[in-house]
């Protein structure tokens, strides 16, 4: 998980306009005992005074973990 305002906070919701695209890169680390497998990437977007979620949560996409070869 990674939470944290749209841009760092430098580009607020409010300024959005109804069409626009914003990118907004995370890093992010995985835990090392994370099991090898295919998992859903999942944006949402809440209320950050009152924690309520705003819509539906997307799936961007899917992301494949793969076990770390050792030699």
């Amino acid at each position: 998980q990674a939470d944290g305002p749209p841009l760092g906070g430098w580009y607020p919701t409010s300024w959005w306009v109804p069409g626009e695209w914003v990118t907004d890169g995370h890093v992010f680390a995985l835990p090392g005992d994370v099991a090898p497998g295919e998992y859903a990437l999942v944006a949402g977007l809440y209320d950050a005074a009152t924690g309520a979620r705003l819509g539906e949560a997307k799936i961007l996409g899917m992301v494949e973990i793969i076990a770390e070869e050792t030699p």
